[in-house]
């Protein structure tokens, strides 16, 4: 949650209220990056509190900017304010500057913590690049296993978070998805970030130490739920459509950078069945319906679309 979720241009900012009431048991909103506040992290820390929705702030970790300058500004934007979800590191700047790596996010952490003595302190991250930044840089398995006293929230738009190290499964907030409909969750953008916590409602308030707090409880839709076998993708560059899942065939059709489609199934390559690399999904709908598209494919940038599964139960993990 950050200001591109907050339309300038109307009064009325982000229906916290609303979010609840649809389920959500938290928001985590972006405080700043670099030397900079967001321009709407203030109104949203009222406004989620007006709610009574538990809050959180992330700070993205800009590499141009000193890391211990960075965590003082994060803990002077929040001030007084009681974040009941914490303090969430933010990295995914893959942005040249003379602060880069795990050097420079112990830094920003150490100086945090003597910042913020008693309050959560977590890192949000994606598989691919935190292993590129610390197992890819040659970090030492001392320095990897420091990071480990911070829970770990990750992004990972697959079926499940990948086994990431220090942490492993131990995983506690799941980013699953960018594609919620924010309008439908009381934020002025068409999308919006969706996540889940593992474990149950007790598990969410033990965790965060929330005391009273009753975590809401989704009410299944009444309509019926789509197929547990679809997802919804994303294009994360031009990408080719074809009639059937190999590079065998021509193509004239592509999937644009950014375009949101949906696959009902995740299909092996029909040349290499057996190469676990190779990932199609069936297109359902659209100009593209009953056609095939890769997800994953050797020699491109992984994955080439993002695929996220329609949840068909939340019995396992707790909305946040």
């Amino acid at each position: 949650m950050s200001h591109w979720q907050d339309d300038p241009d109307t009064p009325a900012g982000v229906n916290f209220s609303l979010m609840k009431s649809l389920g959500c048991s938290g928001v985590v909103m972006k405080a700043g990056e670099g030397l900079a506040a967001d321009r709407t992290i203030q109104r949203n820390l009222l406004a989620s509190m007006s709610a009574e929705l538990p809050r959180g702030a992330y700070w993205y970790y800009n590499n141009k900017y000193n890391p211990k300058r960075q965590a003082e500004f994060f803990s002077s934007i929040i001030g007084e304010a009681s974040l009941e979800l914490g303090f969430w590191l933010d990295l995914e700047d893959r942005v040249g500057g003379g602060f880069m790596g795990w050097k420079n996010w112990y830094n920003f952490l150490v100086r945090l913590k003597e910042l913020r003595p008693t309050s959560l302190i977590g890192i949000y991250t994606g598989h691919y690049y935190w292993v590129e930044f610390t197992q890819g840089s040659g970090i030492p398995k001392t320095s990897l296993d420091y990071f480990k006293q911070f829970p770990v929230w990750l992004a990972s738009y697959s079926n499940e978070p990948f086994f990431t190290l220090p942490w492993g499964s131990d995983w506690k907030i799941w980013q699953f998805t960018d594609l919620l409909d924010g309008k439908k969750y009381g934020a002025e953008s068409i999308e919006l970030d969706g996540n889940y916590f593992k474990g149950t409602p007790e598990d969410f308030k033990q965790f965060f130490k929330l005391g009273n707090y009753i975590p809401p409880i989704i009410v299944p839709p009444a309509e019926t739920p789509m197929a547990a076998a679809t997802y919804n993708c994303k294009a994360l560059y031009k990408v080719k459509v074809r009639p059937d899942p190999s590079t065998a065939n021509a193509t004239e059709e592509w999937l644009l950078a950014n375009e949101l489609f949906q696959i009902s199934e995740i299909v092996p390559d029909r040349l290499d069945p057996t190469n676990p690399l190779k990932k199609w999904g069936h297109i359902v709908g659209g100009a593209h319906d009953n056609k095939y598209t890769a997800l994953e494919y050797p020699g491109n940038s992984v994955p080439i679309s993002t695929y996220t599964p329609i949840p068909q139960s939340l019995t396992q993990h707790q909305p946040l």
